[in-house]
């Protein structure tokens, strides 16, 4: 299935719209169309089965802050130090 981002860019451009153009068809900033075409996946995303479990650990520890109290935080996978 095609993602958003290449539906979006296809349509317009078998129509023959700029982002511009395609901005004031939607009535959305400019910036929006450009934002769509250029998107990526959400962060929950990762193909790396490391990375995508150090991100569910510090999510899930961020998220239950009750649960986890007493507990030290896993490391930040923003850092690179997991």
């Amino acid at each position: 299935m095609p993602s958003r981002t290449r539906v979006v860019r296809r349509a317009r451009r078998i129509v023959g719209l700029s982002q511009l153009r395609m901005a004031r068809f939607a009535k959305v900033a400019p910036s929006t169309v450009a934002r769509v075409e250029v998107a990526r996946p959400p962060e929950t995303f990762h193909r790396c089965p490391a990375d995508r479990e150090a991100r569910r650990r510090r999510s899930q520890w961020e998220v239950r802050v009750a649960k986890y109290r007493n507990v030290p935080p896993p490391p930040d996978p923003g850092s690179g130090r997991y």
